[in-house]
């Protein structure tokens, strides 16, 4: 019994640790409807992360120096469901985008806790679309 709980764990680390990983159904509901999925990878290539806690991560999507023009407003919210020490979900809307396209943005990101620490696990983004540039409800569907 032992040596299997050992392949499992060391399966899904590998799994959540490899550029391009996608997300297991055993360790995650599935995925929330109307949500573009983005790599893991490319989502870790826009941000340098030094520290992987879910609290790190939140507020480094805050602080990041990026320009406020046209931003009406930001929030971030941290989920810690039921258990905090398995599960987290991290969520980060902007409203108010400097772009001709996109009024809105909002990202989810998935983590769980790995012996080795956190693991980001799958991210999200949904929009909202300037006037005519497409939908103005909350979307995964890119603006025109």
């Amino acid at each position: 019994m032992r040596k299997q709980t050992f392949a499992i764990l060391a399966a899904i680390t590998l799994q959540t640790i490899l550029p391009g990983a996608t997300r297991s159904r055993a360790m995650l509901p599935p995925p929330p409807p109307d949500y573009r999925e983005v790599e893991v990878s490319t989502f870790l290539d826009r941000h340098n992360f030094d520290d992987f806690s879910p609290s790190a991560i939140a507020a480094d999507l805050l602080d990041r120096g990026a320009s406020l023009e046209g931003r009406q407003r930001e929030e971030i919210s941290i989920d810690y469901g039921n258990n905090p020490n398995d599960r987290v979900v991290i969520e980060h809307t902007t409203i108010g985008l400097p772009d001709t396209s996109v009024r809105s943005q909002r990202r989810r990101i998935e983590m769980m806790r790995q012996p080795s620490g956190w693991q980001i696990l799958w991210v999200g983004e949904q929009y909202q679309c300037q006037p005519r540039r497409g939908h103005q409800d909350w979307s995964g569907e890119l603006c025109s």
